[in-house]
């Protein structure tokens, strides 16, 4: 869904930022189990089907597959817009971005959880042979994700992420700042989160600009929900 991958984007973003602090924090690969890290913060959020379907008819996007062979850059793309005008609970939010069926969708075990202060938490699993292809269809620096990678010698497998932030788009202007950020249980110390905060915030935002498919009016959060009122795509087509 396009407004999932939007979230994939900011997800992107902050993955950038984890992958930055893992570098700084010197993360060894085989210690995460010893400190019970291979598993993501339980913010409490479950899904159902019911919540998936209600999502579905909210953002009213019919997804389309793209044949197997289809170039990376073109393995998600969307058609047509249509006015949105919904409020999204955690569930349905939760259960979307756990069932994007995209093949380069490198988040799983996703839990995003909206609190009474009106802040946003989000936690799961990066897979991470997915994350530079993943990074590339978005249009983001494949050589940027990879020395964070490097940097941080992450093995190819999975690990966990969490991050909390308070925020909201107005006219597709982003305001708002990150909390906090972990990998594992490991904090990402609080100056790379204030120094690399204004250019995730410029490449949100060129993004919204540059894709005639998503218009963001107002996105805020409030009584434990995501208000969204804009414009989504009436089509995507992806490769599974």
């Amino acid at each position: 869904m396009k407004i999932l991958k939007f979230l994939g984007a900011l997800l992107l973003s902050l993955i950038l930022i984890i992958v930055l602090g893992l570098g700084y924090l010197g993360f060894i690969p085989g210690l995460s189990k010893i400190f019970g890290s291979d598993k993501p913060r339980d913010l409490g959020v479950a899904y159902t089907e019911s919540d998936y379907q209600a999502m579905s008819g909210k953002v009213g996007l019919e997804i389309r597959e793209l044949p197997a062979s289809t170039p990376l850059e073109k393995s998600i793309v969307e058609e047509g817009s249509h006015e949105v005008s919904e409020t999204f609970s955690p569930a349905e939010m939760t259960a979307a971005i756990n069932k994007n069926t995209w093949r380069y969708f490198p988040f799983v075990n996703v839990q995003i959880r909206v609190n009474a202060d009106n802040s946003i938490e989000a936690s799961g699993l990066v897979v991470v042979d997915r994350l530079l292809k993943y990074a590339q269809a978005l249009g983001a620096t494949a050589e940027e994700v990879q020395m964070g990678i490097d940097a941080a010698k992450l093995p190819n497998t999975t690990f966990p992420f969490y991050v909390k932030g308070k925020g909201e788009v107005v006219d597709n202007q982003v305001s708002g700042n990150f909390l906090s950020a972990e990998v594992g249980r490991l904090p990402v110390p609080a100056g790379i989160l204030s120094d690399i905060q204004g250019r995730i915030v410029g490449a949100v935002e060129a993004k919204l600009v540059n894709n005639p498919s998503i218009s963001i009016k107002e996105a805020r959060l409030e009584n434990g929900s995501a208000k969204f009122v804009g414009t989504l795509p009436n089509v995507e087509y992806v490769v599974k």
